[in-house]
């Protein structure tokens, strides 16, 4: 098996980033989820309210995160931030973020809405989940990484009348080499010399329904999904996952299941 495609998300719920490779850093891949829009009250924004944030290009040089977007201007803003600070949630979680008062106008010229765009500084505690680790996170749903198989999306566009792409499931980690949904029984991977541990199957929500072609929302995929892929209450598809220590991935690198060699409990 091996790694096709890296992802990062540098907004929370805006445009991907695909990268040849990635620095896996403390809370998970540099960048990723780093930023993030939220409302007055500091409540998160997502494509659940505002479909065309699918349009958001966010990219990163130097030392300046770029965004873009149709009929907007392009926006460059410094990477970090100091100044004014704001209590933000994600679910339910809730933390210290900078507010980018440069970038409010902008964002709420895109989402005709009142909305700040906030910063999450290493500074600022977030820690997982304890029953699945010690790390603190950046603005992600829950845990550092997600990962998904081309195979397991294939078998799905398999029910499809419209085929969906990769891009839709915004992973970070994407294989390929693998049966359909083999990583449903995954507890422990490899990717090169890199460990990881395999948490919780990733919960999906109508974001998967937002067509980044067109930022229209119809009922599929997870209209199908919901038929065969339940867990509990929810619907279910891809991993979530943590790494042992702090690297390198790239495109190409050689991932093992290393389930059969884990003994003892994670901690």
């Amino acid at each position: 098996m091996n790694i096709t495609q890296l992802w990062i998300y540098p907004i929370k719920s805006c445009g991907g980033v695909q990268l040849s490779e990635a620095k896996l850093g403390e809370r998970g891949l540099e960048h990723d989820r780093q930023w993030m829009l939220v409302d007055r009250e500091g409540n998160l924004i997502t494509q659940r309210e505002i479909p065309k944030l699918v349009w958001v290009r966010p990219s990163i040089s130097d030392n300046e995160l770029n965004v873009s977007a149709p009929d907007m201007p392009d926006l460059s803003l410094e990477r970090s931030a100091t100044g004014e600070t704001k209590r933000v949630r994600v679910w339910g979680d809730h933390m210290d973020a900078f507010v980018l008062p440069q970038a409010c106008e902008w964002f709420e010229g895109y989402t005709e809405r009142e909305v700040d765009l906030v910063y999450i500084p290493d500074s600022s505690p977030r820690p997982m989940n304890p029953n699945f680790g010690t790390r603190h996170l950046t603005f992600v749903d829950g845990n550092p990484l997600h990962i998904i198989s081309e195979t397991s999306v294939a078998e799905l566009n398999s029910r499809l009348e419209k085929p969906v792409g990769l891009e839709r499931f915004r992973a970070n980690i994407i294989f390929s080499g693998a049966e359909p949904y083999a990583e449903d029984t995954w507890t422990k991977i490899s990717i090169d010399d890199i460990e990881f541990d395999v948490y919780e199957a990733c919960q999906r929500c109508v974001m998967l329904n937002v067509d980044p072609a067109t930022a229209r929302t119809s009922k599929e995929p997870l209209a199908t999904l919901a038929r065969y892929r339940r867990s509990g209450q929810h619907v279910v598809f891809g991993r979530n996952i943590s790494h042992a220590r702090e690297g390198v991935l790239r495109v190409g690198g050689e991932l093992r299941d290393a389930s059969a060699t884990y003994v003892g409990t994670k901690t």
